[in-house]
């Protein structure tokens, strides 16, 4: 499942949803909008997005409870939680990063602000993820190149040529310049 450029929005406001899509779907973002901690839950285990922006004044439960949920089923590496906290509250700050926040952002939105904040945090998963990639790549390769000699190896014509070129070229091989030790 494709995760990149997919983020989930978590605000129990409508209208601000419908702002978060229309900001975040302009510059090349899937928004994948919850307004409940419980939705966001469930949302966040079909959809797996990269980057949550997780509103801190949920209406049916706290954001924060929220937010150390998402953390448990996903670390720091593999996901990045934004969470969006009243003006002036530096006890929601401090709260929201005790309960596994990477970075917060104060209301009202200023959209400039959140979209390079994000581009940080996204920069951060992206190259967690690259590094995975890097480190299973060879195992992949290794395992492509086995299964296409199983698949060769399992039509009938492919051995008979094989063993037929094998035992023609056997002479040569064994009696060449380039062979002899």
């Amino acid at each position: 499942m494709d995760r990149e450029n997919k983020i989930l929005v978590v605000d129990p406001n409508q209208e601000m949803l419908h702002l978060y899509e229309q900001n975040l779907n302009e510059i090349g973002y899937e928004v994948v909008p919850s307004r409940s901690g419980s939705d966001a839950l469930a949302m966040f285990e079909v959809r797996r997005p990269e980057l949550v922006i997780l509103d801190a004044c949920l209406s049916t439960s706290d954001g924060l409870s929220t937010c150390a949920a998402l953390r448990q089923r996903a670390d720091e590496k593999e996901l990045s939680i934004l969470v969006v906290t009243p003006q002036e509250d530096n006890t929601s700050v401090i709260q929201a990063f005790a309960a596994g926040a990477d970075d917060f952002i104060t209301k009202p939105v200023h959209w400039g602000v959140l979209f390079q904040r994000m581009r940080h945090l996204l920069r951060g998963v992206r190259a967690h993820r690259q590094e995975l990639q890097n480190q299973v790549a060879p195992f992949c390769e290794e395992t492509a190149r086995h299964s296409l000699v199983e698949r060769i190896l399992a039509q009938e014509p492919w051995i008979d040529i094989w063993a037929d070129c094998a035992f023609r070229l056997q002479p040569w091989i064994y009696n060449s310049q380039f062979m002899k030790f």
